[in-house]
C-alpha cells in the first residue's frame, strides 16, 4: 500500500511514527525505495522525538490522500509537524484531522503559518476539534485564510475548543470577505451556532452550521 507515498512523506512518517510500528513498517520495506528502507532502521531512535504515541491512519482511496493523527500533539510538539507541512511534504493532502490533541493557540499559529505559505493547496476537510484553541489561535487561522489559503476546503471542524466572541468575529469577517470560497459545512459548539455574525454570513453564503 505504500507505493503511492511520496519519498518526502515517507521520511516524515519515519520521524513521527511510534516504535511499536517498526515491525509493520519493516515488512513493507521492499515497497519503499532502497534509501528510505535504510532509514527505517533509525525509527526506534527517532520515535521518542515528539513524546507521543501516534495512531496514524493513511489512505489513498479514490485518489484522496488523508491523514488522521490520533495523538497527543501539544503546543510544544505540534510546531515540529507543522514546520514539515510548510516544506510542502503533504501538498496532495485532502483530509487532515488532528482532533483530540492539545495544539493550543501556539500550535494553530504554526499551522496557520504553514498553510499561508501554500502547504495544503488540495485540502478539502480539516478537523481541529478538541484542541484547546482560543481566540488568538482562531485569529491566526483567520489571517491565513484571508490570504487565500485552503481555497478548496469544504468542511471545517472547530468545536470543542475555547473559542469566544472575539475569535468568532474575526473568523466571520474573513468568511464575509469571500475566503474559503468552497466551504459548505462548519462544525462549532452549540453555544456558537447562533452567533449573530457567523450565522449571518453563513446564511448569506449557504454554509451549513452544525
Amino acid at each position: 500500500m505504500w507505493d503511492w507515498l511520496k519519498c518526502d512523506l515517507i521520511d516524515l512518517l519515519i520521524e513521527l511514527a511510534p516504535a511499536d510500528t517498526l515491525s509493520t513498517i519493516a515488512r513493507l520495506e521492499k515497497r519503499c525505495r532502497p534509501q528510505t528502507a535504510d532509514r527505517l532502521l533509525t525509527l526506534k531512535r527517532l520515535s521518542g522525538r515528539l513524546g507521543f504515541n501516534s495512531q496514524t491512519i493513511l489512505g489513498a482511496e479514490g485518489g484522496r490522500v488523508s491523514i488522521d493523527l490520533g495523538a497527543k500533539l501539544s503546543e510544544q510538539t505540534s510546531p515540529i509537524l507543522f514546520a514539515a507541512l510548510g516544506r510542502g511534504v503533504l501538498a496532495n493532502l485532502q483530509v487532515f484531522s488532528i482532533a483530540g490533541n492539545q495544539i493550543g493557540d501556539t500550535g494553530l499559529a504554526s499551522f496557520s503559518s504553514a498553510i499561508a505559505s501554500g502547504a495544503l493547496p488540495q485540502l478539502v476537510k480539516l478537523w481541529l476539534t478538541d484542541n484547546q484553541i482560543g481566540n488568538s489561535g482562531l485569529t491566526s487561522l483567520s489571517e491565513a485564510l484571508a490570504s487565500g489559503a485552503l481555497g478548496h476546503l469544504t468542511s471545517l471542524g472547530l468545536s470543542g475548543n475555547q473559542i469566544g466572541d472575539a475569535g468568532l468575529k474575526s473568523f466571520s469577517e474573513v468568511l464575509a470577505s469571500g475566503a474559503l470560497a468552497k466551504l459548505q459545512d462548519i462544525y462549532v459548539d452549540d453555544k456558537h451556532m447562533t452567533h449573530p455574525k457567523l450565522k449571518q454570513v453563513c446564511k448569506r453564503r449557504n454554509i451549513e452550521i452544525h
